[in-house]
């Protein structure tokens, strides 16, 4: 059990936020990342280490914070193996909590299955071959986050 649990991360975070560019030098500033994407609305900052990374949105007009609008919207986790992700498919189902799995055309190699928690809390599993590069990593993300979870 406790070597299952070792091949476990956090990945990333999606936080929505009102404007990407103070959003963006704030956590570079604090986490000591820099921006390593910006496409749309969204901003991509990490490391060039496989390091967790933090995913910008910014927000539609004057939202608020409550749970659909401002704030955490998703995390990602690294499950290791297509095995694993077929168990977490498997006990989402059971909770009544699975939402999508889906192949990554433009990141080859990776597999996503997409959840909620039991207070709707964006939950994201991520599978995928061994020694691929981090950016197809972030490019599957990106696609990913760029829409409403």
């Amino acid at each position: 059990m406790l070597n299952e649990m070792l091949t476990w991360s956090i990945r990333s975070v999606v936080v929505s936020v009102r404007d990407l560019d103070r959003s963006s030098l704030f956590y570079q500033d604090v986490l000591n990342l820099r921006e390593v994407s910006r496409e749309n609305r969204i901003a991509v900052l990490g490391s060039d280490l496989p390091s967790p990374a933090v995913y910008l949105r910014e927000a539609h007009r004057n939202v608020v914070h409550r749970g659909d609008a401002l704030g955490v919207r998703a995390v990602s986790f690294d499950v290791g193996p297509i095995t694993e992700l077929d168990r977490v498919e498997s006990r989402l189902r059971e909770l009544d909590a699975f939402r999508s799995r889906q192949v990554i055309s433009e990141a080859q190699g990776y597999e996503i299955v997409q959840g909620n928690d039991p207070d709707r809390l964006a939950l994201v599993f991520v599978a995928h071959a061994t020694d691929l590069p981090l950016q197809d990593y972030r490019k599957a993300l990106a696609k990913l986050y760029a829409i409403d979870l």
